[in-house]
């Protein structure tokens, strides 16, 4: 059997940790989907074959030899690891009597040194304070030395105080201070690159905040020009197509500046009525264009669009339209067909798509911050959604995979309102 471990006692980054989740669900899929059922035609075909000859005793060789290679196997490998426990045993011994030979030389050294300066001092001619000076030193020097032994002697049997056997009925369960310091170093590691990751969506956040901020003032400046440039066009006809053009152009970019709006939380202090009529009619604006050159199909149930959602726009609606840009990417290199569809059930907003839905392994870490799939992708939008939604008292969920559908993912929402 080929199977690759997971080394205990080294900490994996969060990506390595989704790669090895990933490699181990796959290795049981092909075990039970593929290998097993091999094996056991395999079987099968050998029992045919051998009736032709001479059944019972060919059953009884393969048997013989497949228990036979097990155990040698298992005595092989066992040997190994007791030869290598062997190994380590006699070195800590050596280790460790070199050091208590090495600390017990020095002590002595040390206390022969005290001892004999103390013998040698005409301690009748010393004044009161020099005798205690000096007593005090001397004193202090030798218990110095002995304090910094016993730290390191302790040290070393703390190491060996944290070895952890194995009992028949614990089994390998057990907790080791490898697999302590790994789950520390794992816990650290992950936090390390959150922050990172933290630190860099904030300054993206920052930017697109200046960006917009002075996009509206130059709209603004562009609105009020055309304004003046409108009477001009009325008097002068040969401006009027200028100003058409110009003014078709505006329009459409101004179109597109009116979707940020509800995806201010600022312009809104308390939670609103969201319709589901006003969220498909957003979509529509936002994605109709790529929908259509893509082949991709919006659907909209009738529940959907009549209910009535009490949350916060910059909350719902940047969620609903990462699901579908998300899905949009991902279906424009579908072969089948290709539908989105939302809808609504008594407590979740549901959005799936007909491709070929999350791949193995990565059902869990599509929520990860700076997971992603995509080229260049940023690993946000889903890790955003989620965080966004929790601190209204909302969430979002990945569905079971289904054979009949692609991704389903659902939005939790904390109350709804119907028509």
């Amino acid at each position: 059997e080929l199977y690759v471990k997971r080394p205990r006692g080294i900490s994996l980054s969060a990506d390595l940790t989704r790669r090895s989740m990933a490699y181990e669900a796959t290795r049981l899929e092909v075990m039970t989907l593929i290998l097993e059922p091999a094996e056991k035609e395999i079987e099968a075909a050998l029992n045919t074959a051998g009736f032709a000859l001479d059944s019972a005793m060919n059953r009884r060789l393969r048997f013989d030899q497949t228990i036979s290679q097990a155990v040698a196997d298992a005595r092989s490998e066992a040997k190994e690891a007791r030869r290598e426990l062997s190994s380590q045993v006699r070195i800590f011994e050596r280790e460790s009597k070199q050091v208590v030979r090495d600390t017990h030389s020095e002590l002595e050294s040390v206390a022969m040194e005290v001892l004999k300066q103390a013998s040698v001092v005409d301690v009748a001619g010393l004044v009161d304070v020099e005798f205690a000076q000096l007593r005090s030193s001397l004193e202090m020097r030798v218990r110095a030395v002995a304090a910094t032994q016993v730290e390191e002697i302790n040290a070393i049997i703390e190491q060996i105080s944290s070895i952890v056997w194995s009992k028949e009925e614990s089994g390998l369960n057990d907790v080791s201070l490898i697999d302590q310091v790994e789950q520390l170093e794992t816990h650290v590691e992950a936090l390390t690159e959150r922050a990172a990751q933290d630190f860099e969506l904030v300054q993206i956040g920052m930017a697109v905040n200046i960006v917009t901020h002075e996009f509206e003032n130059s709209i603004r400046s562009v609105r009020d020009n055309l304004r003046r440039l409108k009477t001009w066009a009325q008097q002068n006809s040969a401006l009027r197509p200028l100003y058409s053009d110009l003014r078709a152009s505006f329009d459409h970019l101004d179109g597109y500046l009116k979707l940020f709006t509800p995806l201010h939380r600022r312009l809104y202090r308390e939670p609103v009525e969201i319709r589901g009529s006003d969220v498909q009619r957003y979509l529509h604006d936002v994605f109709d264009s790529r929908l259509d050159s893509e082949s991709t199909e919006l659907r909209v149930s009738e529940a959907f669009e009549q209910m009535s959602v009490h949350m916060y726009p910059s909350t719902l609606y940047p969620v609903i339209v990462n699901l579908v840009d998300n899905a949009a990417y991902w279906l424009s290199t579908y072969n089948g067909d290709r539908v989105i569809e939302l809808d609504k059930t008594d407590t979740a907003i549901t959005i799936t798509d007909s491709g070929k839905g999350i791949s193995l392994g990565d059902e869990k870490a599509i929520f990860d911050l700076g997971f992603s799939r995509k080229p260049m992708g940023s690993g946000y939008g889903l890790y955003v959604a989620r965080e966004v939604l929790r601190r209204d008292g909302a969430d979002i969920q990945l569905a079971p995979a289904r054979a009949d559908r692609g991704a389903r993912f659902e939005i939790l929402l904390p109350e709804v309102i119907e028509e």
